[in-house]
């Protein structure tokens, strides 16, 4: 599992869109993926995503969406820019 693809876009005048894309082998528990130290890649990881979900709770500007594609987990993270 070696993709890992960020992208990142304007949305309109007031929202960014950064596009994260990570490969992934095995299953993914969705119900445990914010949970500190959650991870399929071993050990060591398992730290960006409840960083994220802690950044996103915090603020009222990001919206988070999720989406699993096969082995690929793409995290779509959009924010008001102004």
């Amino acid at each position: 599992a070696v993709l890992n693809e960020i992208g990142v876009e304007p949305l309109d005048d007031d929202m960014l869109i950064i596009d994260i894309s990570n490969k992934f082998d095995g299953k993914i528990d969705l119900d445990k993926i914010d949970e500190e130290g959650y991870t399929t890649k071993g050990e060591g990881h398992g730290y960006g995503l409840s960083l994220v979900k802690k950044l996103v709770n915090d603020n009222d500007c990001f919206i988070n969406e999720r989406k699993v594609n096969k082995d690929v987990f793409k995290q779509i993270i959009k924010f008001r820019i102004k």
